[in-house]
């Protein structure tokens, strides 16, 4: 059964690593591996290429490898975070100067 049988939209990081690792395996040619999952070969032999370098990578210094964000993006809640804060200072920077001012 192929992922279209199934009813695959849309290739996961998991579901890729999977069909790179079968056709790695060597039971059977590569093309009968892409054909199985109706996957261009070019477009499994990139999967392959990025698997290999992130693995290398992950290995090499003993850990799990994570994807950079894209410069610019910054995540809400840390965003969110920071502005309470500097509310919170703000507000009671004022009480003080306002309280001791009288």
């Amino acid at each position: 059964m192929d992922a279209t049988e199934r009813g695959e939209t849309e290739w996961t990081g998991k579901r890729k690593l999977e069909v790179v690792l079968e056709g790695l395996k060597g039971d059977q040619p590569i093309e009968d591996v892409c054909a199985k999952y109706d996957v261009p070969v070019e477009e499994f032999r990139e999967w392959e290429t990025v698997m290999r370098e992130t693995a290398a990578e992950a290995l090499q210094y003993g850990i799990r490898v994570r994807f950079k964000k894209p410069a610019g993006s910054f995540r809400f809640p840390t965003l969110l975070i920071f502005l309470v804060l500097v509310l919170f200072i703000s507000f009671s920077a004022f009480r003080i100067y306002y309280y001791h001012r009288m």
